[in-house]
């Protein structure tokens, strides 16, 4: 459950009010009471029975609702009491109604919300779906309005998905006040002297509204309500009536308050009006408004028989009264089919401007597809043209790419709280069932679909895509979750006939990631569009496809066919890398997408791409008609890399739009063997031995019926290599394993094992340590979550490019957080583990002529302070000296606190960001490093591109005397010599609360020190006001700091006091707030702030840790640190020690308590001698103590008395010290 997501507003007092109660309730409301409730669905839904109640939890003011009888039981007491109205109610689960009839706010009952004070429902982005609204008979006067809400009153929904909700009503003729349907809410109370409603971030799916209404919208009927977010999506609203709008049907106001609507979206709906009214966006405005930021999308919007429709508006009318409304209207989007009768007012965005002269209109920067919609802008007013422009489809997609517009961002329900474990797919009829899902509207987004056995659908005549869309596309079924085959084959998919569009394994994709897996033998022929082995229609977001290999594949249709990929459309961006057409394919489309009748868009790997990339990919494929290529047209920007077409000899990758494409490292002519070898390299491809075949994306060679795959016991997979015939060696390419410990051999069948593929075990989470054999010259381990320990063999290369020829093997350790040890067998000449840290030999930079070290890789475990040698001895026992530090270095290790660079290290040789989440990481010292360049760039900023990148602003970095730096405005936190550097060029240092301070040299800051603590006062809440009261801290800096304020005294310790076996500590004000470099004090601040920083000149000394101010006590001291100590040094004992905590008082620090320990800048006690009395403090503040916040007198007159540490004591004590009536008294 996500509870902290619910806003500020749900902790706002509720409003007492009267409450009414009903007593009449409906039949169809009499639910039974039960203790528990679990019935789910098998996606993880509670699924009511459409009679259960159950109570919820009520806590704080807030609902929670965690099944679907808990829901219930609230619509119930709702319905019931209108002291229900002004609850905030959090949903905590997904809820599939069942297909029954509910609303949570029924007609007829009580409103959600009091009018008085705002409320709101947190749907936490949860999905209510499969419902219906009650369909109360039409002699019901006042029961007009409809929806999940029937009315609202001044409340926020937000963060709620509705799926599949429908309404239907009937003849309302003899209604006496408006009638207003909407699939959340049908009518929002209009607000007076007040802000308005709102919705924000609401889904509404697959829904409709219809029937006779006067007023039918999308989200809401009627009202005045501001919408941010929201969309509606694959949804119908049609009236038999006046006014419909994919948003709202009518937005009204009463006073000046102005309403809000941005960011929304309408997509593939159908909005229709029989009478007058119907807009895309809003049917009928009468109201300040906003409208800007909007989307209406491929959808329709229709008038029957009457007036006014608009693709954004249908009608805006003002009341006539100068100053009392005004529009803005900017940066919408229509892309839709405007129609009516012959004679109705039409207009691309507004149907009708029906408004006073005197009013404000201010519109601008409105679009409409003028291909889809061939009207003016404004139905019935041509002066307004030059504030909105009709544009073709691709010059509004090109418009919003300029101006930044999203379009898919957050449109579709991102299912948070579903369950996160993977649906596990072995059978066809499994795989049929996660089609049907997505048909139906289940969107998958947020799960992961995995293929655990090869799938033969070949039972299915006409296959039917995971993903769909209806013919007129006015409705689409996207599939947006993650499918990975884990190495598995799908066979026997076929499709054949006419008019099927958007077809293979997926049909219409939004976000989609799909991955490893072979497509054998599909047979899709169409005259339809869109149409590839793996993905027919890339509708939108981004997508990725990888590792896919479609063999044997037969693709045809009309436009946009591809191996791999039919077309990715002007709303996506889409990756396609590691993806093979094999064996004998066929690729042909018989007409490009403007249905010119030429052939065309047939593409070996995609066949129309708007933006995307396309990266180690291969067709051998043969590929029919004119416009045609490995890509058959490119209409915006797309790159093609280490990429071959074997149809027309790579001369013709792209067919349509060569110029938009850049086309890197493809070879200039196809070839079988190794021909293609020095264009496309070894690391992402595979080349067959024998020389017969042309070469394959390395990932998908598990695939290859190849007698060189072996698979050991422990399910590492193999692949064979070829010299004249006989196996020569083996490289690890994959792994089927069950986890835990893996051990690479040195051979495998006699033959040694050559090589680690960067994909072999890239992101399994089982895999605990890995051992490699001493025959394996490469090797690569990345995003390995679990790995701990690494051992590699004795040939493992030195990290250069002949070895790791296109990605260096400085990456070959990556993204492996838990890494704690690394090996390496003593008889490896190219690297060395010394003190847990892996070396790697490489081309000095100081003499080229011999060989250096580079530290690759520190184990995340590493803790402390590190020094790296200046040199370090071989195999041979020879030294080479370290040079260089590598990319990836210290990737993860979150331990460090402070690093030391050797005299050696040179800076020709560094790599960008070698530090990567170094939280606790204090300092860098390279004074030392003279043989670097005399000027630094010391930037760490977001843009910084140098070896400081990723290095926090907290951490120092000493330099070398004389250096200088490349620009002054990076110098934060930098020592040169002994002189502090800030930013902008200040001389001047930043110290950070929690972060230790131990110099590592003498320096000076000569514009002195920013400190980022800030010492208040407690703040209490008395009623409407806020009440300071005196609060303590201890201070121990490493600098003189005078805190003059009259409300901040500074106290020392002055004397001590033993009385009854108790060590009483007086603290003395200090005169005048001075306080010493080193020496702890307590501070108490009244009121105000206190500021710790200043601009004086301040000098630090080498190895300052604090100091001690313990006055004329005895048996104790009062000791100051810049450095934290845990509790496992803090704790001692026979000496024991007390600090000062959160609640203002001074506890005895026990032992084994992690949460027990001094942090930097702080002081503390401790006594000096074993069998030290227990300790009370007191501070001396005339008769006055600084705990005298605590109340020593109730209201009825009870006294209490409390000793000096606060603690109540049960009566007047007979000897000690206490407190009473905030005064200190000493009884003896």
């Amino acid at each position: 459950m996500k509870r902290s997501n619910l806003l500020l507003i749900l902790l706002l007092l509720m409003t007492a009010g009267v409450q009414t109660v009903r007593a009449d309730v409906p039949d169809d409301m009499k639910y039974t009471s039960v203790d528990s409730y679990d019935i789910t669905t098998w996606d993880g839904f509670s699924l009511w029975d459409g009679k259960s109640m159950m109570n919820y939890v009520d806590e704080n003011g807030l609902i929670y609702i965690t099944n679907a009888a808990q829901l219930a039981k609230y619509a119930y007491d709702l319905y019931n009491s209108s002291a229900f109205s002004g609850r905030n109610v959090c949903l905590d689960c997904n809820i599939d109604l069942g297909g029954y009839k509910f609303q949570i706010a029924r007609n007829g009952g009580n409103a959600y919300g009091t009018g008085d004070v705002m409320v709101c429902f947190d749907g936490q982005n949860h999905i209510i779906r499969n419902g219906k609204a009650f369909s109360e008979t039409a002699n019901l006067v006042f029961n007009h309005y409809n929806g999940l809400f029937s009315e609202i009153k001044y409340a926020r929904i937000q963060n709620l998905i509705v799926d599949n909700y429908t309404i239907e009503i009937g003849d309302y003729d003899d209604l006496t006040d408006r009638n207003a349907c909407g699939v959340i809410c049908g009518d929002v109370d209009i607000c007076t002297n007040r802000p308005n409603s709102v919705i924000s971030n609401c889904r509404v799916m697959n829904s409709s509204v219809t029937g006779d209404i006067e007023y039918a919208g999308g989200i809401i009927g009627y009202g005045a309500c501001d919408f941010y977010d929201c969309a509606v999506i694959n949804s119908t609203i049609r009236t038999l009536d006046d006014t419909a709008g994919g948003i709202a049907g009518g937005i009204n106001t009463l006073d000046i308050n102005k309403t809000k609507i941005s960011g929304n979206r309408v997509i593939n709906c159908s909005v229709t009006a029989k009478d007058d009214h119907a807009g895309g966006l809003i049917g009928f405005i009468q109201a300040n408004l906003t409208i800007e930021k909007n989307y209406v999308q491929n959808s329709t919007v229709k008038i029957e028989e009457g007036d006014h429709v608009g693709g954004l508006v249908g009608r805006m009318v003002s009341a006539g009264t100068e100053g009392y409304y005004s529009f803005t209207i900017c940066k919408n989007w229509v892309d839709a089919t405007v129609s009516g009768n012959g004679e109705a007012v039409k207009g691309a965005v507004i149907g009708k401007y029906d408004i006073h002269n005197t009013i404000t209109n201010v519109a601008y920067s409105n679009y409409w597809n003028q291909s889809k919609c061939n009207l003016d802008a404004v139905g019935n007013d041509g002066t307004n043209a030059q504030t909105y422009e009709g544009m073709t489809a691709q010059q509004m997609t090109n418009e919003m790419y300029i101006s930044g517009f999203t379009k898919w961002a957050h449109v579709y329900p991102m299912q948070q709280d579903q369950t996160t474990s993977d649906i596990v797919v072995t059978t066809a009829d499994q795989l049929r069932q996660i089609s049907d899902q997505v048909k139906i509207g289940y969107t998958y987004e947020g799960r992961t679909i995995r293929l655990a056995d090869d799938i033969d659908v070949s039972n299915d005549a006409n296959w039917e895509p995971i993903g769909c869309a209806s013919a007129d596309n006015s409705q689409i079924h996207p599939f947006m979750g993650r499918f990975d085959g884990q190495g598995h084959t799908i066979s026997g998919l076929k499709t054949t006939g006419t008019s099927y569009d958007y077809r293979g394994l997926f049909g219409l994709v939004i976000n989609a990631h799909i991955s490893n897996v072979q497509i054998t033998g599909p047979n899709i022929s169409t005259d339809g569009k869109y149409v590839g082995g793996a993905v027919g229609w890339v509708y939108g977001g981004s997508c990725y496809v990888g590792q896919v290999m479609v063999n044997n594949a037969t693709i045809t249709a009309k436009s946009s066919a591809g191996g791999v990929m039919g077309r990715s459309s002007d709303d996506a961006y889409s990756t396609i890398e590691d993806c093979q057409v094999w064996g004998t394919s066929t690729v042909r489309a018989s007409q490009d997408d403007n249905d010119t009748g030429a052939d065309g868009w047939s593409g070996g790997i995609v066949g129309n791409m708007h933006d995307g990339e396309i990266t180690d990919c291969g067709s051998t494929s043969i590929i029919l008609g004119k416009k045609t290529g490995l890509v058959g047209g490119c209409e915006h920007a797309i790159t093609i890399t280490r990429c071959y077409a074997v149809s027309y000899n790579n001369t013709n990758l792209v067919s349509v739009g060569m110029n938009n494409a850049t086309i890197t490292y493809c070879p200039a002519t196809v070839s079988i063997g190794e021909g293609m070898k020095s264009t496309l390299g070894t690391e992402k491809w595979y080349y067959f031995s024998n020389g017969d075949r042309y070469p394959i994306p390395s990932a998908l060679k598990i695939y290859v019926d190849d007698t060189g795959i072996v698979v050991d016991n422990n399910g590492v997979v193999y692949e064979a290599n070829y010299d004249g015939g006989n196996i020569s060696n083996y490289d690890v390419i994959g792994y089927q394993g069950a986890g835990g410990a893996v051990v690479i051999p040195d051979a495998i069948n006699n033959a040694p094992v050559d090589w680690v593929y960067r994909k072999a075990f890239s992101g399994n989470e089982t895999i605990t340590s890995i051992t490699i054999g001493n025959n394996v010259r490469a090797c690569y381990f990345e995003d390995l979550p679990n790995l701990t320990s690494l051992a590699l063999g004795s040939k493992v290369g030195a990290v250069n490019t002949q070895l790791y020829p296109s990605n260096p093997g400085r990456e070959m350790i990556k993204k492996c957080p838990k890494l704690t040890t690394i090996s390496v067998n003593e008889n490896n000449a190219n690297m060395i583990v010394v003190d847990n840290l892996l070396y790697s030999k490489w081309t000095s930079i100081a003499n080229p002529s011999s060989d250096a070290w580079e530290l690759l890789r520190c184990p995340v475990k590493k803790a402390g302070e590190l020094e790296l040698p200046s040199s370090i001895k071989d195999k041979y026992n020879y030294p080479y000296n370290v040079e260089a530090v590598s990319k990836l270095a210290f990737e993860d290790c979150n331990l460090l606190t402070g690093i030391i660079m050797p005299e050696t290290l040179r800076d020709g040789a560094q790599n960008p960001s070698p530090f990567n989440n170094n939280t606790a990481l204090q300092y860098l010292d390279l004074r030392k490093c003279t043989n670097w360049t005399t000027v630094w760039n010391t930037n760490r900023g977001a843009d910084a591109t140098g070896f400081f990148t990723n290095v926090p602003e907290k951490v120092l970095i000493y330099l070398p005397e004389e250096h200088t730096l490349a620009d002054s405005k990076y110098g934060h936190n930098v020592i040169i010599g002994s002189t502090a550097q800030g930013k902008q060029g200040e001389q001047s240092i930043t110290l950070t609360d929690g972060v230790d301070f131990c110099p590592k040299t003498d320096f000076t800051a000569p514009n002195g020190v920013t400190n980022d603590r800030i010492l208040v006062p407690y703040a209490q809440q008395d009623g409407d006001n806020v009440v300071n009261t005196p609060r303590g801290y201890t201070v121990c800096l490493p600098y003189a700091l005078t805190l003059s304020d009259a409300n901040v005294k500074v106290y020392m310790p002055s004397t001590s006091a033993v009385e009854a076996g108790v060590t009483t500590i007086t603290f003395e004000e200090v005169e005048g707030g001075s306080m010493g470099a080193n020496k702890p004090y307590y501070v108490v601040v009244s009121s105000g702030t206190a500021s710790l920083s200043t601009t004086a000149s301040v000098s630090f000394t080498k190895g300052q840790t604090g100091g001690t101010n313990s006055g004329s006590i005895s048996g104790y001291e009062f000791k100051g640190t810049l450095v934290k100590i845990p509790n496992a040094q803090l704790y001692d004992a026979d000496k024991p020690t007390y600090i000062l905590q959160r609640d203002g008082k001074w506890h005895k620090v026990p032992n084994g308590v992690e949460e027990a320990f001094i942090g930097s800048y702080r002081a503390y006690f401790q006594a000096t001698s074993a069998g030290a009395r227990e300790l009370n403090m007191a501070i001396d503040d005339g008769e006055i103590t600084d705990i005298k916040q605590i109340r020593t007198i109730d209201a009825d007159g009870t006294e209490h008395y409390y000793d000096l540490n606060g603690r109540l004591l049960p009566g007047k004590p007979k000897k000690g010290v206490y407190i009473w009536n905030g005064r200190k008294y000493v009884s003896k």
